[in-house]
């Protein structure tokens, strides 16, 4: 279980489930990692595609330690993603 805590705001994969709890007051957000189908993150903006036509958006608040503790999770995430699109 890797848990990335981002001020107020966390990220969670077990292996299986990303979730995304207290992200810009949004209600929390789940996807399984068999639908995923792309992974990226940009700057401060973690983003995660699921069909059909459906992307988990969340903005990273923190330096860039902070920063690479998500793209340890984002690495994993896509080990772990069958469905990712080239």
């Amino acid at each position: 279980m890797t848990d990335v805590i981002c001020g107020r705001s966390v990220l969670s994969f077990d292996g299986r489930v990303v979730e995304a709890f207290g992200f810009l007051n949004q209600n929390p957000e789940r996807v399984h990692v068999q639908q995923v189908t792309k992974v990226e993150l940009k700057g401060k903006t973690l983003k995660i595609d699921h069909p059909p036509a459906s992307r988990m958006t969340v903005m990273i608040d923190g330096d860039d330690a902070k920063l690479a503790e998500v793209q340890k999770l984002v690495d994993q995430i896509r080990a772990a993603a069958p469905n990712l699109e080239a």
